[in-house]
Order: C-alpha cells, then sequence, then structure tokens
C-alpha cells in the first residue's frame, strides 16, 4: 500500500550525470514543514523505475549537493544550511520478479566546505529506515485510518 504523502511545496523531475557521467535521473520534492516559529526543509530523492543510470542510493550525497541550490529557494533565513534540511530516499513499491515493498530512509550526511575549491560537499552518508508515522512525526504524510476507526468514525481530523 502507497504511503498517502502530503502535497510538497515543489515536486519535479531531477536530472542528473551519474557515476562515468550516465544520464540519470529521479524525482524530488521540498516540503517546507511548520514547526512551531521554526521550520523545517525535508527532501526527498525518489527513485524512478525508468531511471537508466545510477541510483539514488548511489548518488546521495552528490544529489544533495547539486539540488541544494533548488532547495535554498525555499529558505527564508540565509544562516539554515543544508546540514540543517531533512534528506529522505523513497523506493515506491516494485515488483522485478520478487516483490519489495515501498521504502523510506533518512539519510545523515556530514558537511564540509572543501578547503581547496571552497565548495560544500556532502559526505559519509548513514541510511535509517522510516516508518509511516515517522513520515507523519515529520509532517509531510497523512496519519494511517484503519478500517474500525474509519467505519465508526473515531479516527481523529
Amino acid at each position: 500500500m502507497e504511503t498517502k504523502l502530503k502535497p510538497p511545496r515543489f515536486d519535479d523531475r531531477f536530472e542528473y550525470a551519474g557515476l562515468h557521467g550516465c544520464e540519470s535521473f529521479c524525482r524530488i520534492r521540498v516540503w517546507k514543514v511548520q514547526n512551531g516559529a521554526t521550520y523545517q526543509l525535508v527532501v526527498m530523492f525518489t527513485e524512478l523505475p525508468e531511471n537508466p543510470g545510477t541510483s539514488v542510493t548511489n548518488y546521495i550525497e552528490q544529489l544533495a549537493v547539486l539540488s541544494a541550490p533548488l532547495v535554498a529557494n525555499f529558505i527564508d533565513d540565509v544562516a539554515i544550511s543544508p546540514g540543517s534540511f531533512t534528506w529522505l530516499e523513497h523506493y515506491p513499491e516494485r515488483d522485478r520478479g520478487l516483490p519489495t515493498p515501498e521504502s523510506f530512509d533518512r539519510v545523515e550526511l556530514e558537511w564540509h566546505t572543501n578547503a581547496y575549491s571552497r565548495r560544500l560537499e556532502a559526505r559519509r552518508p548513514q541510511w535509517k529506515r522510516l516508518t509511516t508515522a515517522d513520515l507523519v512525526t515529520l509532517g509531510i504524510a497523512e496519519a494511517e485510518v484503519s478500517e474500525g476507526e474509519r467505519a465508526h468514525g473515531t479516527h481523529a481530523s
């Protein structure tokens, strides 16, 4: 069953030259989630089944760096850096002989400025599998309602 995500502020195909320059693309979505007086930017890269090139998993550090200027368009506070964004990786449900369920992972990245090029770089990705409840807590998914709650009208709106 596909997770019901809230509408993002930005949703588009993101093209990139993957490993060895191969044509690659994914879906990128950006949410600006209000959290009291502050907000959090959540960026999700979705692996598309028709992607002919490098997967989002194998290129996550570069995708974060490449997309940071695009994501920066949603920032009101110039002091916020890509290191404060929440980076997510998403694989839709797929069946390549063996059914694989939909998955979401939070990707923690270590950010630094390259001493020679003075460019921002991301490295050492760490993945953590997320549940639907985690996505609801992040503010980008709708809470699941069971059939029993729906039938009896006992869920919170």
